[in-house]
């Protein structure tokens, strides 16, 4: 599942019932690190001289304590929605591919071609996709059957090593279309937060 939509009561609440925590000194450590942002903007806008309690108090209207506060419910809040989805992960079955995406099927298959016939599939996505993750060679995070994208059905049947496609993609304004290759099959371990 995803925690993208959890409310804080929400995200505390499923952490309170897997028996998730967030480390106090983790929390400080966010705080203290936000603090010291926020200074360091507030300097180099306002200049050295300013004041932070002064500075919080006539431009963000609340107190440093007050200030401090949310910055420390928004740090524990994250580093739990961080680890609720990573639960999540381990406790589902995943897949890494790596993934072209072009314009024409008739590209799509002559990509195909040329990794069977031995051409480095990192390479041509790099060179030839249209996806952001052509920059990583066209690899994605693992992924799990959840996962909104046209690739992920055939994904979890394709084995290992194997490349699938062309599946043509209609969910922009113009369809595309993706080959893939099977990198790793990661099967779900069923663990608990500790």
């Amino acid at each position: 599942g995803t925690f993208a939509n959890y409310s804080a009561f929400k995200l505390a609440a499923e952490g309170k019932r897997l028996g998730i925590r967030v480390d106090p000194l983790e929390i400080e450590e966010g705080v203290t690190a936000a603090m010291r942002v926020l200074r360091e903007r507030m300097e180099l806008e306002f200049g050295k001289d300013t004041n932070l309690d002064k500075f919080l108090l006539e431009s963000l209207f609340t107190t440093r304590a007050e200030y401090e506060a949310s910055v420390r419910r928004f740090v524990e809040g994250s580093r739990l929605a961080a680890y609720l989805v990573r639960l999540d992960q381990l406790n589902h079955e995943r897949v890494v591919i790596r993934h072209i995406v072009v314009s024409d099927r008739a590209r799509a298959e002559q990509l195909m071609a040329d990794v069977r016939a031995g051409a480095d599939f990192a390479v041509l996505a790099k060179r030839e996709s249209m996806a952001p993750s052509k920059d990583a060679g066209g690899k994605l995070p693992p992924i799990d059957r959840e996962f909104d994208h046209p690739i992920v059905a055939i994904a979890f049947e394709t084995p290992t090593g194997s490349i699938g496609g062309p599946i043509e993609d209609r969910r922009g304004v113009v369809p595309v279309f993706q080959v893939f290759q099977v990198l790793e099959h990661i099967p779900a371990r069923n663990v608990t937060f500790d």
